[in-house]
């Protein structure tokens, strides 16, 4: 609901990097293809910048009450996360209804 990359569609933890930043790919392309809501991509993409994103890394994994995994996985969360927000960018030019 808010934009958040489970691990698992029925279970509210943990958050997890990779899928969040697999998920901006599809949603992005889906996006681009007039698929789905832009508004839909910007609450995946900004939960993603705000929550997935410490230390200049993609958070393997978020669980309840804010604890986070401190491993850096770099091919399989930070690489995923990059393109991700690389693809979202590209799917979200400029609204200038929006200010």
């Amino acid at each position: 609901p808010a934009g958040e990359a489970r691990l698992w569609p029925h279970r509210p933890y943990p958050e997890d990097g990779h899928s969040g930043g697999t998920a901006l790919t599809a949603l992005a392309m889906l996006r681009r293809r007039g698929l789905i809501e832009r508004d839909f991509l910007e609450r995946v993409a900004g939960r993603f910048l705000a929550a997935g994103i410490c230390d200049g890394h993609v958070v393997h994994r978020r669980y309840r009450g804010g604890l986070r995994s401190t491993v850096r996985y770099l091919r399989w969360c930070d690489a995923h996360g990059a393109l991700g927000l690389a693809d979202a960018a590209a799917a979200l030019p400029p609204d200038s209804d929006r200010g």
